[in-house]
């Protein structure tokens, strides 16, 4: 039981490894953008742009996180 255990929050550290890793790449990006933006409006776009972005690795994370719980449950059983 405690090997499962074990087992499932070391994946979950490397989800939140690289999870990590992903939001410092793609957050230097959008920092590069709005240091490159000359006015008001590309500021904003920048932002806005970045939304699905935020969107795609909220959910990815959860998928993961929900996939490591279902399975470490399971394995639990």
């Amino acid at each position: 039981m405690s090997a499962h255990l074990f087992d499932g929050f070391c994946e979950l550290a490397r989800l939140n490894l690289a999870t990590c890793r992903s939001i410092f790449a793609g957050s230097r990006e959008h920092f590069e953008g709005i240091m490159s933006a000359q006015t008001p409006e590309q500021l904003v776009r920048n932002q806005v742009d970045m939304l699905p972005w935020v969107a795609s690795q909220t959910a990815g994370y959860t998928r993961a996180y929900m996939e490591i719980a279902a399975e470490t449950a399971a394995k639990l059983r």
